[in-house]
């Protein structure tokens, strides 16, 4: 009878070590598949960011010119990631920027649709030397005056004027647009536009070029010096915010002043393009090549004038600070393979 129960207990610890060695299996297969699941996971989520890095890189280094259509690609690696990179232009300011990466049998391609300025559509959008809002006011229409071509742009910009044919849009002297919106450059809204300048004004104050050493030094006065590309400061393109009621006083300078309200220029001489949110007030001889936008009207005096010139604006519309690449839609990834 003992013998009987030892055998059945023999038996039992059997079955349970045979069920607890089961269970353990069970439970490392598991956990090794956890684990790969996890590493799979991990290499997925590495190598879509790799993917989003490759469109950021193409981005940053892959536009060739303004004229380009199609940037060939640019390649790189992350540890055993590889990925390639490239721009393509859809339209003048359109571009799709696509990035594809891949580790092993993982592959990720993503593509982001951006936005970038290109001077020429922009100067066809705006299509006159003054652009004024819907009901605002304009005195002094007759200092307006059309400049074409490199010869009657006077002094030239730092890389000259672009070639114009034909088919290159002329300017009218004054349109008045029925958009009650705020100044805007196409996909560059307000916000953005001041974001994107680089030096900042307020008060009373005259434009010169700062230079020490022969080094053209930045400061918020600093505007360039037109015409004198030999100079240090000839090669540069201000980019300045101008606080609501500056008075620009004498001076010379070229670039792009977005102004948040009125600004008047007395005396002061500057090359391309002027946008204002208030009045646009010319005095005291001051002139004004290129194009202005004044949302809430211009006076211009007597002896001062306006003087289109597609030349200056384009040029004012190439700084750096205006060509960067902008998401049209935020988070508006595309997944081309699906």
């Amino acid at each position: 009878m003992r013998t009987s129960r030892c055998g059945a207990a023999l038996i039992l610890a059997v079955l349970l070590s045979l069920a607890a060695t089961l269970m353990a299996h069970g439970v490392f297969v598991l956990a090794r598949g956890e684990l790969l699941a996890a590493r799979s996971g991990a290499r997925v989520l590495r190598v879509r960011h790799v993917a989003m890095r490759a469109v950021g890189e193409s981005i940053e280094h892959s536009f060739s010119g303004l004229d380009s259509v199609d940037v060939g690609a640019t390649t790189g690696s992350a540890g055993e990631t590889e990925w390639w990179g490239r721009v393509r232009r859809l339209s003048p300011e359109v571009w799709l920027v696509e990035g594809e990466a891949w580790e092993r049998e993982v592959r990720r391609r993503l593509a982001l649709p951006v936005w970038r300025l290109d001077p020429r559509r922009r100067v066809d959008a705006l299509a006159a030397a003054l652009t004024t809002g819907g009901s605002s006011a304009l005195s002094g229409s007759a200092q307006i005056e059309i400049r074409s071509g490199e010869e009657a742009a006077g002094a030239l910009p730092p890389e000259g004027c672009r070639a114009l044919d034909g088919s290159v849009q002329v300017l009218a002297p004054w349109k008045i647009d029925p958009d009650s919106g705020a100044v805007a450059l196409g996909g560059l809204g307000w916000t953005t536009l001041l974001e994107r300048t680089q030096q900042a004004v307020e008060g009373v104050g005259s434009p010169m070029p700062v230079a020490e050493s022969g080094t053209c030094v930045a400061s918020p006065w600093n505007w360039g010096d037109p015409g004198a590309p030999e100079e240090a400061c000839g090669g540069h393109m201000a980019t300045v915010a101008a606080e609501s009621g500056v008075r620009v006083e004498g001076g010379r300078g070229q670039g792009l002043v977005v102004a948040r309200g009125d600004l008047t220029l007395a005396g002061t001489s500057f090359h391309g393009v002027v946008l204002v949110e208030g009045v646009l007030r010319l005095e005291a001889g001051a002139v004004v090549t290129g194009l202005a936008v004044a949302r809430g009207g211009a006076e211009i005096g007597p002896e001062s004038r306006l003087l289109g010139s597609r030349c200056w604006a384009e040029a004012a519309f190439g700084a750096p600070a205006l060509q960067a690449a902008a998401p049209i839609m935020q988070g508006g990834w595309i997944r081309p393979d699906g």
